[in-house]
């Protein structure tokens, strides 16, 4: 006769396999540290879009028309494949908080976002940018710039 095998009082069997646990980033109020090329060399680009400002004269839901959306995020796929250095030679680069435009100064603080240090600017084409909150490899896509108004250049 077989005996039927129970499981032991209080433990559960070990399968080996571990749940995967994601972390929460909460950008109010945690300032954001800066990141070197090193911390973020050899970890792949991701994007995320649950931080994108929906308000605003930023706001990613301006972005409409589906052939520009298209092409927004078609340009931003290019970026996964690069390294830190090959993103910087595009154009695009982390910007001091303090250097943006005064009206997006003036939203990071009605959004509680003001102590934020720096934010990176993805160049796309022409004057057309796309600002993000950065976590090392993680770029939590923030705002649309088609114009070049968030942190406009000086002319020359």
């Amino acid at each position: 006769m077989a005996k039927n095998k129970q499981p032991k009082s209080g433990k559960s069997p070990n399968t080996g396999k571990h749940p995967n646990v994601t972390a929460t980033v909460n950008t109010s109020k945690q300032p954001k540290s800066r990141f070197t090329a090193a911390q973020i060399e050899g970890l792949p680009l991701c994007w995320r879009y649950s931080s994108a400002d929906k308000n605003g004269p930023w706001a990613w839901t301006a972005l409409t028309d589906p052939a520009k959306y298209k092409k927004v995020q078609e340009l931003l796929h290019e970026f996964e494949g690069l390294n830190w250095q090959q993103i910087i030679e595009t154009g695009s680069h982390p910007i001091q908080q303090n250097s943006l435009s005064k009206g997006a100064q003036d939203r990071l603080a009605a959004l509680k976002l003001d102590d934020l240090e720096e934010m990176m600017s993805f160049r796309l084409e022409g004057a057309m940018r796309v600002f993000c909150i950065r976590d090392k490899n993680l770029m939590h896509v923030f705002w649309y710039d088609p114009e070049h108004e968030v942190c406009p250049s000086p002319k020359k």
